[in-house]
Formats: C-alpha cells, sequence, structure tokens
C-alpha cells in the first residue's frame, strides 16, 4: 500500500514540475512581476485566465485513475486556486467555471459533476481570498492554508451529492491522502516562488533608489556652478566611492579627458587602453548616444541640445555589466543631466527673485518652486524624460511670470503659461486632478498676460486639492458678436456664501491677492463690465468668468 502511495505522489510531482516550469517562464514576464502585489488589468486577467484554465484543464488529464474508474488523482484545483489568489474574483470563477465544466464532460466517472461543481466553487473562493493573501505578511503560508482547506471541503462536499455512501468513501479514501498532501503544497510553491521573484527585484529596485539618492545629494552641490572641468573632477570621485558596482569612472568634457578614478581595476594598462579608443572616437564626433561595449559604457551629457561631455562607467574585463548596471548608469547620466538643468533654472528663478515685479507677481508662492523641484526630483530614476518634460514646463511657468504684467499678449501664448503650470501640478498630484480645455485652437485674440494662470490656480488649490478625490477643472472660451467670455470651472468643495461675498472687496489686510488683482487689472483695462464674475455652489463647485471686448467692437 505505501509502494502504491508512493508511486502515486511521485507521479502527481512529476506533473506538477511541468506546472512549475511553465510558472518559472511566467514569472519572468511583466504581466506575473507584478500581479502578486498589483492590481492587474482587464487583458492581464484574461491573460491568466487562459493560463490557468489550461493548467487546471492539464491537472485533470495529467491525473492518476484510481482502481476501479471510480475517480481520479488530479492537480486540477492546483491551477484554479492559484489563478483565484493571484487574478481575484473574476479571474477565480472563470477559471473555475472553465475547469469546472470541462470536468463535466470530460472523464467518465461517477463524481465527475459533483468534482465540476467543486472545482467551480474552489475558484469563486480563492478569488474572493485574494486581497486578504496579497495583503499578509507572508503569503505562501496563508496558500498552503487555503490550498488544504478548499481540498478538504473537496472530499466533503462529495458527500453532499447524491452519490452512494459507500463509492463516495472509497474514492475519497483513495485520492484523499494524496491529494491533500500534494496541491496544498504546489500551491504555496506556485505562490512562494512569485511572493520570492516580486520581493527580490523590489529590494533591488530599493537599493538602486538608495544609490540614486545618494548621488542626488552629492552631485546638487557639485553641480551648482555647471557642468566643467572642475567639477567633472569631483563628479567621477563621488561616483567612484558611492556606486561600488562599477570599478571604474572616467569622465569627458568637452571631448578632453578630465577626470579618472577606480577602485578595485586590475589592469590599468587596460584602462589606457579603453580611454585612448575612446578618447579618439569622442573627439571625432562618433559617440553621440549611448554606446555599451563590455565591460563599459559610454553615456553622452547634454543639457537639452548642448553636448557638454561624456561619462564613461566600466568594469573589470572580465566581468560584463548586467540589466541593473546598465539601468543604473544610465540613471547617473540622467541625474547628471537633469542637475545641469535643474540648477540652470535655478539661475533663472534667482532672476525672478532679484527682478522688480508686480503685486501679483509677487505673490508666487516659494513653495510652488520647491515642490516642483521635489516632483523632478521623484521622476528623475524611473521618468527622466517626464522629469526633463517638468523641467522645460517649470522654465516656461518663471520665464512667464518675469514678463511684464501690463502687456497685452495672444490667448495662445497666456495658455502655453498655465499649461506649464498644469503640467507640474498633474505631475505632482496625478489621478486627483484633471484639467480640460474647451475651446478652438485658432483663437488669437490678444488678453493682459498673468491673467488665466492665477485663476486656474486658485481653483486647483481652493476647489480641487482640497477635495478627498480631488476633481476637473475646465478652461472655455465662448465667442459672441462684441466679447470673448472666458470660463474657468472647477467641480470641487465650492465657496461658502459668506466669503463669496467679500472674494472681490479690496481689502488690505487680506494674505490672497491673486483674484482681486486679476479683477482689478480687468477693469483698468476693460471697464466694469469686464471685471471677474465669480458663480459658487458648496460640495458642487465653482465657475469664473470675465469678459475681454472685442476689436473694434
Amino acid at each position: 500500500m505505501f509502494e502504491i502511495e508512493s508511486n502515486i505522489l511521485l507521479q502527481l510531482w512529476l506533473g506538477l514540475s511541468l506546472f512549475l516550469v511553465i510558472i518559472l517562464i511566467l514569472n519572468r514576464t511583466d504581466i506575473f512581476k507584478n500581479a502578486i502585489f498589483d492590481n492587474t488589468s482587464f487583458k492581464n486577467r484574461f491573460t491568466f485566465i487562459a493560463i490557468f484554465s489550461t493548467i487546471g484543464i492539464l491537472g485533470t488529464y495529467w491525473g492518476i485513475q484510481v482502481p476501479g474508474g471510480t475517480g481520479v488523482i488530479n492537480t486540477r484545483a492546483v491551477g484554479v486556486i492559484v489563478g483565484g489568489l493571484i487574478g481575484g474574483p473574476v479571474v477565480g470563477t472563470l477559471t473555475g467555471l472553465i475547469t469546472g465544466i470541462h470536468r463535466i464532460f470530460s472523464l467518465d466517472t461517477f463524481s465527475a459533476f459533483g468534482s465540476g461543481i467543486i472545482t467551480i466553487l474552489q475558484g469563486i473562493i480563492a478569488g474572493f481570498l485574494s486581497y486578504n493573501v496579497k495583503k499578509s505578511r507572508k503569503m505562501w503560508p496563508l496558500a498552503l492554508f487555503i490550498g488544504f482547506f478548499l481540498e478538504l471541503l473537496h472530499m466533503v462536499l462529495l458527500f453532499v451529492f447524491p452519490y452512494s455512501f459507500e463509492m463516495v468513501y472509497n474514492l475519497v479514501r483513495q485520492i484523499a491522502p494524496a491529494m491533500l498532501v500534494t496541491n496544498p503544497l504546489a500551491i504555496a510553491l506556485f505562490i512562494g516562488i512569485l511572493e520570492d521573484t516580486y520581493k527580490r527585484e523590489e529590494k533591488i529596485a530599493s537599493e538602486a533608489t538608495k544609490t540614486s539618492f545618494k548621488i542626488i545629494n552629492l552631485t546638487m552641490n557639485l553641480l551648482k556652478n555647471g557642468f566643467n572641468e572642475s567639477s567633472a573632477q569631483v563628479i567621477a570621485s563621488a561616483i567612484t566611492h558611492t556606486v561600488t558596482n562599477f570599478s571604474w569612472v572616467a569622465l569627458f568634457y568637452n571631448k578632453n579627458l578630465v577626470a579618472l578614478e577606480h577602485n578595485s581595476f586590475k589592469r590599468p594598462n587596460e584602462i589606457d587602453e579603453i580611454i585612448s579608443k575612446c578618447t579618439k572616437e569622442i573627439q571625432a564626433d562618433k559617440i553621440n548616444s549611448i554606446m555599451h561595449v563590455n565591460p563599459y559604457i559610454i553615456l553622452p551629457i547634454y543639457n537639452k541640445s548642448i553636448l557638454l561631455g561624456h561619462v564613461i562607467l566600466g568594469k573589470d574585463p572580465e566581468q560584463i555589466l548586467t540589466k541593473f548596471e546598465l539601468d543604473l548608469a544610465m540613471g547617473l547620466r540622467d541625474l547628471i543631466s537633469l542637475q545641469i538643468e535643474i540648477n540652470e533654472y535655478k539661475e533663472q528663478a534667482k532672476l525672478l527673485a532679484n527682478a522688480e515685479i508686480k503685486a501679483l507677481q509677487s505673490q508666487i508662492n516659494p513653495h510652488f518652486l520647491f515642490n516642483a523641484l521635489n516632483t523632478i526630483g521623484f521622476h528623475c530614476r524611473d521618468n527622466p524624460m517626464t522629469a526633463k518634460k517638468l523641467i522645460s514646463s517649470l522654465a516656461d511657468y518663471y520665464r512667464h511670470n518675469l514678463s511684464d504684467s501690463d502687456t497685452l499678449i495672444t490667448f495662445n501664448k497666456e495658455m502655453e503659461h498655465v499649461k506649464a503650470y498644469v503640467n507640474i501640478e498633474m505631475a505632482r498630484f496625478g489621478d486627483r486632478l484633471q484639467v480640460k480645455y474647451d475651446f478652438p485652437l485658432n483663437y488669437e485674440f490678444k488678453i493682459p498676460s498673468l491673467i488665466m494662470q492665477p485663476l486656474v490656480e486658485n481653483a486647483i488649490k481652493h476647489g480641487i486639492l482640497t477635495k478627498e478625490d480631488g476633481g476637473i477643472v475646465s478652461i472655455k472660451v465662448t465667442k459672441y458678436k462684441k466679447h470673448y467670455e472666458l470660463f474657468v470651472v472647477d467641480d470641487g468643495v465650492g465657496i461658502p456664501p459668506k466669503e463669496l461675498g467679500r472674494l472681490l472687496l479690496d481689502d488690505p489686510g487680506r494674505q490672497s491677492i491673486g483674484l482681486i488683482n486679476v479683477h482689478k487689472r480687468l477693469i483698468s483695462i476693460y471697464g466694469a463690465d469686464s471685471g471677474l464674475n465669480i458663480e459658487s455652489t458648496e460640495n458642487k463647485g465653482t465657475t469664473v468668468s470675465f469678459k475681454i471686448p472685442l476689436e473694434g467692437a
């Protein structure tokens, strides 16, 4: 008897080993890497249903017929339960349905219908337990318990169906030992593999983040005067001592080698050959993009479109650069480029601080620059292109604020300023903030500069961001016979009636002068009919509008 059960277990694990190979292969894909903790998209759910239904169906066919052909010792539940635990209720239910219905109409045994119905039930239960499993600190022990419980439930529920008690008892007696041991262990193993892979990659990402922040802290001061021969030497030394993945670092400025640092390079003569070769290619303008030639990588450093220099990161000749190290190298290059652009922008910000700007300009919140730079820093490692776009938006924003506030500019030019501000705020607050632009692109009428941005900022800060789930700001323009009417509409928290009546009163003691400043400027240029009109309902939103007369009207 013991020998028979041992053979059964060996055959079951032979089948499960094939599933393990499948899981190990799938585990290298992006879909499975993130599914263990993240919510999955509709496309990924469909993929999970197909994969785990296939595993469940194969588990039926790769099962072992019990003597007399009354049932099958199988691993069907492994695919169904793992699918439910990973994919959630939808995946668990549909995987259970597909696998269960297949079981009902596949192998001809007396318990086919009951086993199929129980398989469907297992998928549903596993799916609804998915959230609890993903929130647990250790997932595989909970998966082991759930697997054992659902397989035990399988054995118990077989007695509920109108089958002969003796036949069910004999079947359960033969299938229970193997299935209650093998299937829960396999389920725990599958979940454990996915969990371990995710956590290892999370640890690697965490180490990369720590390294990136170390480099940011080092380079912020080193690059305050720009990228030059002096700063390049210090940066090379800082990278060598901070990022131990690389054996040596070389920096070129204006096509000339200005810094070479190494901490563990075993063959100095070979590095001289590499540097000599790279110098010739750089001076011949042959390296204007990233070049990876093991065991080193050459990365150009740009300030916008201007090539400033190159950074070369390398290892010993017998070693190769891993994907992580290549990503780290490109991240370091992007950090240096971003720090150069940020510090250049800081110089522009100093102009703002020193300029004699008017009341509206003087109200520019210094926290905005701080928050914007923090947002840019956040995107430096994972989204360098986003960070560069935000730097450009930040530059456009402050450049516009330095302009003469009495100047009339085209509406489209003013909207460029608004969009620069909005891009930064949307990067900070993500899905909490949406901005819609509702007007034709060919509107070229003129308005005073710095009119629209304060209204949009007011709607975002006081209307949308004070609302728990955020909201939408809409910018609209309507053309009439004698004037344009411009609207800034938000669906935020609204303004209490008492405050609404005081917003446009000229109170010298008020701290926020944005709205009253815009209101007074419009009246001084166009007359009383063009001042701000504010309508608001608490918990529904606010509409701010004003009129710009048509030229010649």
